[in-house]
């Protein structure tokens, strides 16, 4: 059985992952690493146009002031999701290199968008995986909550100079492409836990939604 575990960014896909590969035994990986062996094999001349999110934090030592200073939370979600069909050829090997070896995976990443777990369900069936997405719609509370953060080198907090003013439109951002996530997700008949309150409840329900 593969799991796949998708949502925007800072919503809590990986602590999702831990949780249950700690639970169930299973393990798990980030499609982060998927999009890194992606990278490796695409030439320098194309990284910008595959890669545009990527790059342009490069150019900027990866400053979230400037970054979202520049461009709208419509841009920046749109430069995070050019990569998925590049990393998804990663993914794709991945989960039939796992399934052909009959091993239970648990996958998660922002590359786990709906209509890539659709493509994937028709390659090597629907039984094979479950599948959940998490997102998170209230940017106040997003903001609130960026100061608790347990995540070892938080990129939001590390990188964030200007906390009153670049916080708020990140918040934004992650909370619009929630939106998008929920739609799409819940169009195909994927099962979406929203993340804003209650997170550690949220995350036995998706345990045990998991296990079912």
């Amino acid at each position: 059985m593969i799991y796949l575990i998708g949502g925007p960014p800072k919503c809590g896909k990986t602590t999702c992952a831990k949780q249950f590969a700690k639970s169930s035994g299973i393990p798990w990986i980030s499609t982060d690493s998927l999009h890194c062996v992606a990278n490796a094999f695409i030439p320098e001349s194309e990284k910008a146009e595959k890669f545009p999110w990527s790059e342009l934090r490069k150019k900027t030592n990866r400053v979230n002031d400037v970054l979202y200073e520049q461009y709208s939370a419509a841009e920046i979600i749109d430069l995070y999701r050019v990569p998925v069909q590049t990393t998804k050829i990663a993914l794709d090997a991945f989960v039939a290199s796992e399934l052909a070896e009959e091993n239970d995976y648990i996958i998660e990443g922002n590359v786990i968008e709906p209509l890539v777990v659709k493509e994937l369900e028709e390659l090597y069936g629907s039984e094979n995986f479950r599948v959940v997405f998490v997102v998170k719609l209230d940017s106040v509370l997003f903001v609130e909550n960026i100061d608790k953060s347990q995540t070892k080198n938080d990129w939001i907090i590390r990188r964030t100079e200007d906390p009153e003013k670049t916080y708020p439109r990140i918040a934004k951002m992650i909370c619009e492409y929630g939106r998008i996530i929920k739609e799409e997700a819940n169009t195909d008949g994927f099962e979406v836990f929203v993340m804003d309150e209650g997170f550690e409840e949220q995350m036995r329900s998706i345990t045990m939604f998991l296990n079912r």
